[in-house]
């Protein structure tokens, strides 16, 4: 009898009507987990699948990548950096009262003990990326857009080396394979680098998405072969039912979900304060180059000290892709930034042909902590949030859908959410 009472709640869960707002990786990842349960799951977006901030990552999958963007020292940087318009994180003035707040808590979240603390947070929720990313990616026939090409952080001194300390302690600190090399042995496993780089720390284990938005793309088409639905409208507003249903309202009509998930990015922000919700949540805009016809090839993946930035080799051809720069939703574009991060190229590339190349800015949802939020709401049970990965949504989804489900099935996921509740904002 008790194991009849079990199916009987397993079909019962299973027949909830749960709708996922944001199709963006993370929103489509929790969709493709949810559908692979059973579950009657809609995607809600009124532009295309992976067109967003998801369109320009940089599609790395490293599980060493646990090094929040505040840490020990970076207060030393701000006078500097702050309002210079190259810099590697920088504000704009007419930005700093909405900002100030967020930048007090980033700063006080740069202090050793909770930098460190907050790495572990990362640890955990990117250890198992790749696991659980392959068999996703192999039910849907989607192996050949992932690649394991390692990732190299190069120097160019030994001074830049001393003082990243701190960050290679803690990607050491994971699982994962770390070799120390010489400048000699740097050019032996990427000889366009330049010259000018004298060591590095390779991590061979780290995979990258070769086209992030031809993933997405592929993931919802599957999402879809599995029965899944996709409704292009925009969600204007969110509410519960008396009966505690979530309630959509798009610009032509109302829908009602057993569950909702909030996978919006910096989008979702104005979706939650409809529910009460306020959380520092900022846009870390961040930029990108891809050159089309390089006329040099890639071994790995790259990322130079003190750029904030990545050098992918894709099937698009080179990407160079990040930087911060804190400004408000709605801004232009700044061509300065694109300046930057093209001579970071080509002073890391020297033969590089840029002739042919494409530029793209994003607002990637960032957090002081540099943690997402992943959780339930706290007083409106029907909605579920994930949300805030900032630069890390690639690497960060899978884990995310994992939780997301486990919450959904009313299963105890296998981490301290305690790191990702809304609440730690109250």
């Amino acid at each position: 009898m008790a194991q009849l009472g079990i199916i009987a709640t397993v079909i019962r869960l299973k027949e909830k009507k749960i709708g996922i707002i944001g199709a963006g990786i993370v929103g489509v990842m929790c969709a493709c987990f949810l559908k692979r349960e059973g579950y009657d799951v809609t995607l809600f977006d009124h532009q295309r699948p992976g067109s967003a901030t998801s369109f320009g990552n940089s599609g790395i999958i490293s599980p060493g990548a646990v090094v929040p963007i505040a840490m020990p020292g970076i207060i030393k940087n701000i006078p500097n950096w702050l309002f210079k318009s190259d810099a590697p994180l920088s504000m704009q003035w007419t930005s700093l009262p909405e900002y100030l707040p967020w930048m007090i808590r980033f700063l006080i979240n740069s202090q050793e003990s909770l930098a460190r603390n907050n790495s572990s947070a990362l640890s955990a929720l990117n250890s198992e990326s790749l696991d659980l990313l392959k068999p996703l990616l192999t039910e849907a026939n989607l192996n050949n857009l992932v690649e394991q090409k390692g990732m190299l952080y190069v120097y160019k001194t030994e001074q830049e080396y001393q003082s990243d300390k701190l960050a290679i302690e803690l990607r050491e600190n994971t699982r994962f394979t770390c070799n120390h090399i010489s400048g000699t042995e740097l050019r032996e496993l990427e000889p366009n680098i330049s010259k000018q780089f004298s060591k590095g720390v390779f991590f061979p284990e780290v995979n990258h998405t070769l086209n992030p938005y031809k993933l997405v793309q592929q993931l919802t088409a599957y999402f879809l072969q599995l029965g899944g639905s996709y409704l292009s409208k925009k969600i204007v507003d969110i509410t519960t039912t008396n009966e505690g249903r979530a309630q959509l309202t798009t610009d032509s009509q109302i829908i009602e979900q057993d569950l909702c998930v909030i996978t919006a990015g910096i989008w979702s922000k104005k979706l939650v304060k409809r529910l009460g919700y306020k959380i520092p949540l900022v846009s870390h805009r961040g930029y990108h180059i891809t050159v089309n016809d390089p006329a040099i090839n890639l071994n790995t993946v790259i990322c130079p000290s003190g750029y904030m930035a990545t050098i992918v080799p894709m099937e698009m051809g080179i990407r160079i892709g990040g930087t911060v720069e804190l400004t408000n939703m709605g801004k232009g574009f700044n061509h300065k930034r694109i300046r930057a991060l093209l001579n970071n190229l080509k002073n890391t590339l020297p033969l590089i042909n840029t002739d042919k190349m494409t530029t793209w800015m994003g607002d990637r949802p960032c957090t002081p902590d540099s943690l997402p939020i992943i959780c339930r709401a706290p007083t409106h049970r029907s909605f579920l949030f994930a949300f805030g990965h900032g630069h890390q949504g690639v690497l960060s989804a899978p884990k995310t859908a994992q939780i997301i489900t486990d919450l959904v099935i009313e299963r105890k996921p296998r981490i301290n959410m305690n790191l990702f509740d809304i609440q730690r904002f109250t």
